[in-house]
């Protein structure tokens, strides 16, 4: 098994943190109802998006450093 490369890390943290965005939004608005569990879903996502793309930022960088 391949590791992931740090464009597709950072595109899987991309749709997490639209997740996390459109969630709240749409429980705002009244689509979905306001649960525990979607609450702790959106955080979750949102926050497992920003881990996953510093460490695919990261990963990018120690890629193409200059030494």
């Amino acid at each position: 098994m391949r590791p992931l490369s740090p464009w597709r890390l950072i595109g899987i943290a991309g749709a997490l943190e639209v997740v996390g965005v459109v969630l709240p939004m749409l429980m705002v608005i009244g689509v979905l109802p306001s649960t525990w569990l979607l609450n702790i879903s959106a955080f979750a996502s949102s926050l497992a998006g920003l881990f996953l793309g510093y460490l695919g930022v990261t990963m990018y960088v120690q890629m193409h450093k200059k030494r």
